[in-house]
């Protein structure tokens, strides 16, 4: 939408002949349109557009659900918005991510003193 935005604004002051804009050709003022029919292009054949619909599609289904859940007095711990509980997964998903890679550090260190050690394991006694 910005690109068809700056598109129209460019084409009126062409058309009205404002002096930076008027001085310009015609393909350059027409740039911002054909830069958002390769944008449109894009979020359609990526999905970029249909995710975006889903998400606010999940998020009004998740209001009605919290509003009614008010009006019958269940605010429990269930009642949260699916904005919220959505950023919550992602920066729990990012605590794991980094404990995970902390994890692989303090193991590729321990290797490395064990190697240097000249360690081999040892084998389980009976």
């Amino acid at each position: 939408m910005y690109f068809l935005g700056v598109g129209v604004l460019l084409l009126v002051l062409k058309y009205l002949g404002v002096a930076p804009v008027a001085e310009l050709p015609w393909w350059q003022v027409l740039i911002p349109f054909g830069l958002a029919a390769l944008w449109w292009a894009w979020a359609d054949s990526s999905g970029y557009t249909k995710r975006k619909v889903m998400d606010r599609e999940n998020a009004r289904k998740q209001q009605r659900i919290d509003k009614q859940r008010a009006a019958m007095g269940l605010q429990g711990s269930h009642s949260g918005s699916y904005i919220k509980r959505k950023a919550i997964d992602r920066e729990a998903a990012r605590r794991q991510e980094r404990t995970d890679q902390e994890l692989a550090r303090q193991q590729a260190l321990l290797d490395q003193k064990r190697e240097a050690m000249g360690f081999q394991g040892s084998k389980k006694r009976r």
